[in-house]
């Protein structure tokens, strides 16, 4: 039994020690920025979104590699970043994070599975939001001391960790605290939510990411979160990503996109009656969302482990430059709105294909967007 576990111990540390080597081999899209240089707006940059991954799993090691084969500049999470017993109770989140994704982490804990040596050498790129078993297993004060958020070059406007925002290249991240622990709330009229709404309208980049645990609208198990269906379209958003449901699915509300992305290697959810707008569910295998960002287009395509060539599903969305006709001017638009394209992906013959499918008017914001 002894020589088992230690052959166990060995393969897990090699797998360990090889995603490590996959990570920091060769140059990640849009990674290798100092923090005080960040990519301009102009740049295309490439992200990774996993949810509902602490687990310390087979699936969850599975997942960090498909990850680590996309070479992205960062990582966002949609949480449960930590389940009880994935690792030593001693250092949660470095049996839970640090162990598969150490090349991405930068100023967290050391443990033995994370070592300093070991960590990004261009600031921390791993940006995770809390969930309800960041709470109840590990606990908030383990949370955040284990993790610097968003890390330092990067800046924030709210004052905290268990929020907060940060601007990568063309892409404006805003990580929201969805649990009803929040001291600043959590409900449309909260604190927390004039912060996002502040955020959203003075933000300048082309994109606006909402990224939470809780999802405002799901078909999975546990259910849409009234209490999260703020008006995140009228606000600014382009695209909200929650977790708490292990599945994967892509809603069409208001205008905008919602993706819940749970199948980051936790145990998988069934899947019940479609909410309203739900356009497409998965929870056949575990998997990530892959994001690519440019000044003009928002591609978002989820993979399933073992096939980074296919994706399950595929989004696109696209800012074009607008110029209103005589009768939507006399209707009040400004004449330097902007339309955001939808479409949807068509699969044929070996090759993707997009068709427009809607589109919707919205505000320009406060500086033009090269388009």
């Amino acid at each position: 039994m002894v020589f088992r576990n230690a052959v166990v111990m060995f393969l897990s540390r090699g797998l360990s020690l090889l995603l490590t080597w996959l990570f920091l081999s060769g140059s990640p899209t849009g990674a290798g920025f100092p923090r005080e240089s960040t990519p301009p707006p102009d740049a295309t940059v490439t992200f990774a979104v996993i949810g509902d991954y602490g687990a310390a799993s087979p699936a969850e090691a599975k997942v960090a590699a498909l990850v680590a084969s996309w070479r992205p500049a960062f990582i966002l999470t949609t949480g449960d970043n930590y389940y009880r017993g994935a690792g030593d109770p001693a250092h949660p989140y470095d049996g839970s994070t640090g162990r598969y994704f150490c090349a991405f982490l930068h100023g967290v804990q050391p443990g033995p599975w994370c070592r300093s040596d070991a960590m990004s050498r261009d600031g921390n790129r791993f940006f995770p939001a809390l969930g309800n078993h960041d709470y109840s297993d590990a606990g908030l004060n383990r949370y955040l001391a284990y993790f610097t958020l968003p890390g330092n070059g990067l800046s924030s406007t709210s004052g905290n960790e268990r929020y907060y925002d940060f601007v990568w290249g063309p892409v404006h991240v805003f990580v929201l605290n969805s649990n009803a622990m929040e001291p600043d709330g959590i409900r449309p009229d909260s604190r927390q939510a004039r912060w996002l709404r502040t955020g959203l309208a003075a933000s300048t980049t082309p994109w606006q990411v909402v990224i939470l645990h809780h999802p405002p609208y799901s078909s999975g198990p546990h259910g849409s979160t009234p209490d999260l269906q703020w008006p995140f379209a009228a606000w600014g958003a382009d695209v909200v990503i929650a977790g708490h449901d292990h599945t994967y699915e892509r809603i069409a509300r208001d205008g905008i996109v919602y993706i819940v992305n749970g199948l980051g290697g936790g145990a998988r959810y069934g899947l019940r009656r479609p909410v309203t707008g739900s356009v497409f569910r998965y929870n056949a295998d575990w998997g990530a969302l892959r994001v690519t960002a440019t000044a003009t287009t928002l591609d978002l395509a989820f993979y399933r482990v073992g096939d980074d060539r296919r994706p399950i599903d595929r989004y696109r969305i696209r800012a074009v430059a607008w110029v209103p006709s005589p009768a939507s001017a006399e209707g009040g638009v400004a004449q330097d709105a902007i339309l955001r394209y939808v479409f949807r992906p068509s699969y044929s013959n070996g090759n993707w294909t997009t068709v427009p499918v809607a589109a919707e008017r919205y505000a320009a914001r406060a500086t033009s967007i090269a388009l």
